[in-house]
């Protein structure tokens, strides 16, 4: 593995046996994350669960589904279930980090590999152990799951039932079933309540730079103006990201532009090209 990827952060996570325990792992990751850095976020996490082992398989598991390494995210998450997960917690663990979380996680990394039934399994399996509040984003999921499938029904229920929630979560999906069924300028307005204005949930913001692409490819300003809530933390948000910044003339760092966010944003650059309504990354 190459640990020349990794952002000297927390300098003390790349030496042979790190002193940082996993919760201090994961809280560097998250700031990695929040500059778009999400391959180093990802070899800083996989290193230090290679060394260390426990929850940090989940840490792992977690950037590197960010970073869109698919398989290897996968292994890492299957490997925490297998070794860790019903273990006592300990205090410095990941504090995300457990079965529920593991197995929601792997239903979104199937979901991404556009293995729908399995991300349809993972996620009914982590409902089974998920109560209250924690079945909301899980519901949510699944929706997407099932829109993805062809299954606009199905979904569009469960939004119906999610809807006394309320909150950014059930907006961002209400707007992507919106989009599904044709109606660019609800999915707007949905996007728009959805926003993170600390840009720590960029979702709705890459949605939204989407939409208005779509809506006036030749006009990409509104779009632009989206850039501050859009640090690109996750590869599908981050590749809207460097979509927005090539399309304003910038030069996206050279961390930005690796691995699968650089791949997704010519793909959206040359859906912008050649079709009228490109499908959303998100």
């Amino acid at each position: 593995m190459d640990i020349s990827l990794v952002d000297p952060v927390r300098p003390c996570l790349v030496n042979a046996v790190p002193p940082a325990t996993a919760r201090e792992v994961a809280a560097a990751a998250e700031e990695l994350r929040g500059r778009g850095a999400l391959l180093r976020a990802a070899t800083l996490c996989q290193h230090a669960a290679e060394q260390r082992g426990g929850s940090l398989y989940f840490t792992a598991g977690k950037a590197l589904c960010h970073a869109g390494l698919l398989p290897e995210a996968e292994a890492a998450l299957r490997r925490y279930l297998r070794e860790a997960a019903d273990r006592p917690p300990a205090p410095g663990d990941d504090p995300e980090a457990s079965a529920e979380a593991a197995r929601h996680l792997l239903g979104r990394v199937a979901m991404l590999d556009g293995q729908l039934r399995l991300a349809e399994r993972w996620l009914r399996a982590a409902l089974a152990g998920a109560e209250g509040e924690a079945r909301v984003p899980l519901l949510c999921d699944l929706a997407r799951v099932w829109l993805r499938d062809g299954r606009v029904d199905r979904a569009v229920a469960v939004l119906g039932m999610l809807c006394r929630h309320g909150g950014r979560e059930i907006c961002l999906l209400g707007a992507e079933v919106a989009m599904m069924l044709g109606l660019p300028d609800r999915a707007a307005t949905l996007c728009r309540a959805a926003l993170d204005p600390q840009g720590r949930d960029d979702r709705a913001a890459a949605l939204l730079a989407t939409l208005l692409l779509r809506q006036d490819p030749a006009n990409p300003a509104p779009a632009l103006a989206l850039l501050p809530l859009l640090p690109g933390r996750r590869f599908d948000t981050l590749a809207v990201r460097l979509c927005l910044l090539r399309l304003g003339g910038q030069v996206p760092e050279p961390a930005e532009n690796v691995g699968a966010a650089a791949a997704a944003a010519a793909e959206l650059l040359e859906a912008l090209r050649t079709e009228p309504l490109p499908i959303p990354l998100l």
